[in-house]
Formats: structure tokens, C-alpha cells, sequence
């Protein structure tokens, strides 16, 4: 012990064979699962005390405002892919060794921003399409008055998400005392230009969010 060593392939498999008793077959506190990615840099900074950290900032901060439910909102965004997708399960005639599904010869992600409110009420949402510029077509058939933008790739960046704290404030800035939003550690997230947005436009918005982005990145980035 005490050295690296690197596993095989069949390392996971050979390794249940020799142990037959850690079988998932045979008992029911062990399962095989599908690892997801996790960058080493979000898992590093995932720990007891970033987490403790991090609502022991939240607590004092409701605690010295208490804020009512509609001042309490989070966002987050969700990629929409059209065009080529992953394998997709399809029900076909028994024997045949392919099924083929026609698709698109290209893959397109749509990001979209939302926001809910502690009381419920959700905040008109933020549209992310790919491309250079924004074409009134897309926005032309709005039944939920989105904001509609555009990036490079689709996804969030800087600039969108400065567009996106932008339109928050226009839609909560009727509120009355800190509004406290909570988001995820992205980069873009945290960037100066989205934090000068807020202390340029509401001060009181501008030091509570600083502070919980502040702990938000130090624990999921």
C-alpha cells in the first residue's frame, strides 16, 4: 500500500469474482453504477468546512434580515438539445440487430435560465440560443416573455449571465428590503463585471449576493 497503482479494464469485474460474497447478486448494499464526471476542482472545494462555511453565512444573513419568501429566489439552467442526441431506446420487431433513427447532422444546445421564488412565483426566464446575434423571430412567439439572447456555443458566459442579473433586477426591484439569490458556483457566475452590476444598481442586493457567491464558489468550485 502506499503506491499507485494503475487498474485494468477487468480489474472492477475480476475483483467481484474473486469476492463472490460483495456479488450484487447476492447482497443488497452494493449496486453498479454509471460514473458522472466530476472535476477534481468542484469535488476538492466540496468539503465540511466550505459546506459549514456556507450556511453558517446564510443563516447569519436570514437571521439579520429575514427576508420575506418572495426576497428568496434561486436559478439555475437547464441545456436543451436538439439535433443529434445520445442512443435513444426504441421498441422494434425481436431479432434485429439495428435500429436506426433518423435525426439532424447537427447537434444544438439552447440553455435556459430560470428563477423561482420561496413563495412559488417564478421570474420570466432567460433564453439562450447559439450565435453571433439575436434574430426577432425568435422571441416573435413569447408566451412567457422570456429574455432571449445568444452566445457563442449556447451555454451560459459572462456576458449573458450579466444579461441575465440585468433582467433580474428589472423584474424584482420592486421588492422592498435584500432580495437573496442563490446560485451555483459557475464562473461566470462570479464575474466582476455581474457583481459591479449589483452594487451599481442596489446596494443592499449587491453585498448579500456578493457574500453568498462569495461562499457558493469557495464550496462548488
Amino acid at each position: 500500500m502506499g503506491h499507485d497503482v494503475e487498474l485494468g479494464e477487468q480489474w472492477v469485474s475480476r475483483f467481484l469474482h474473486r469476492h463472490p460474497q460483495l456479488s450484487v447478486y447476492h447482497t443488497t448494499q452494493l449496486s453498479v453504477y454509471h460514473a458522472t464526471p466530476l472535476e477534481w476542482s468542484r469535488a476538492n472545494g466540496m468539503n465540511p468546512t466550505a459546506v459549514k462555511e456556507y450556511f453558517d453565512t446564510v443563516a447569519m444573513l436570514f437571521n439579520q434580515y429575514n427576508p420575506p419568501e418572495e426576497n428568496i429566489l434561486a436559478m439555475d439552467e437547464v441545456g436543451i438539445k436538439t439535433g443529434i442526441f445520445t442512443r435513444t431506446l426504441v421498441i422494434a420487431q425481436a431479432g434485429q440487430r439495428h435500429q436506426h433513427l433518423q435525426k439532424t447532422g447537427e447537434c444544438k444546445i439552447t440553455t435556459c435560465i430560470e428563477t423561482i421564488a420561496g413563495n412559488g412565483t417564478t421570474l420570466q426566464p432567460t433564453v439562450i440560443f447559439k450565435g453571433k446575434y439575436c434574430m426577432s423571430t425568435w422571441s416573435a412567439i413569447n408566451p412567457n416573455h422570456a429574455n432571449v439572447t445568444v452566445s457563442a456555443h449556447g451555454y451560459t458566459d459572462n456576458p449573458t449571465v450579466v444579461d441575465y442579473i440585468i433582467n433580474f433586477h428589472e423584474q424584482t426591484k420592486h421588492l422592498k428590503g435584500p432580495r437573496f439569490l442563490f446560485l451555483d458556483g459557475h464562473r461566470s457566475h462570479c464575474s466582476l463585471e455581474f457583481l459591479e452590476f449589483a452594487v451599481e444598481h442596489d446596494t443592499s442586493l449587491s453585498s448579500q449576493l456578493y457574500r453568498i457567491l462569495r461562499t457558493s464558489s469557495k464550496a462548488l468550485m
